[in-house]
């Protein structure tokens, strides 16, 4: 009877190592789900191989925080390089910087283009000749900062509304100018038109969409 007890204990204890075998050869078996922001991931039951998947999910999520946040500002500055009023800012650029190098290159004979009444020995006078080639060269700076801050439209929106203002205020000069002397000719009564006009209306647009980036 004794015997036969043990023969059976000795098959039951058989069986449990051939089970524990059969577990130490099987693949670990998976549960406890873990998400890694939009990422779903199955964690392992095993000490060792949670170990593992810690150490590899160890800075994970500031990383890709990080990463989304980068790739969201490139998105954005993109997208101001081909918006609307990137393009207005970049065609208002290059007419001033037009602007500036006629001046620049033909002094008051630019004038002369506009309709302007400047007789001959005028034009060749030295000191008004200077003076219109170094304002003309100013002028052209408007069109190089219209051009760098329609790159990044919230990055430079401050120097762009200080150029706007300028722009303004050059407008309401030529209405002081009309009231002493006079009308100008339709070339400069156009000009005056534009910049008392499309500074407002560039001023309230990106003020709007500098307001959407923040």
């Amino acid at each position: 009877m004794q015997k036969g007890w043990r023969d059976h204990a000795g098959a039951a204890g058989d069986g449990r190592e051939g089970l524990i075998a059969d577990a130490a050869e099987a693949p670990p078996r998976l549960s406890q789900q873990t998400s890694i922001g939009a990422c779903h991931l199955i964690a392992p039951e095993s000490p060792e191989a949670r170990v593992s998947l810690a150490s590899r999910m160890d800075g994970a999520p500031g990383k890709w925080h990080d990463a989304r946040g980068a790739a969201l500002a490139r998105l954005l500055r993109h997208r101001d390089r081909f918006s609307m009023l990137s393009i207005v800012f970049r065609c208002l650029g290059l007419g001033c910087l037009a602007a500036g190098a006629s001046h620049l290159f033909l002094g008051l004979n630019a004038d002369v283009l506009l309709g302007a009444a400047v007789p001959p020995e005028t034009v060749r006078d030295p000191a008004l000749d200077s003076q219109n080639r170094f304002y003309g060269t100013a002028f052209g700076l408007y069109g190089l900062l219209f051009a760098l801050g329609a790159g990044d439209l919230k990055r430079h929106s401050v120097m762009l509304r200080c150029c706007l203002a300028c722009f303004f205020a050059g407008g309401l000069a030529r209405l002081v100018s009309m009231g002493l002397h006079g009308l100008p000719p339709a070339p400069v009564i156009a000009l005056a038109a534009s910049e008392l006009v499309l500074p407002p209306v560039l001023f309230l647009w990106l003020r709007r969409v500098a307001g959407q980036r923040t």
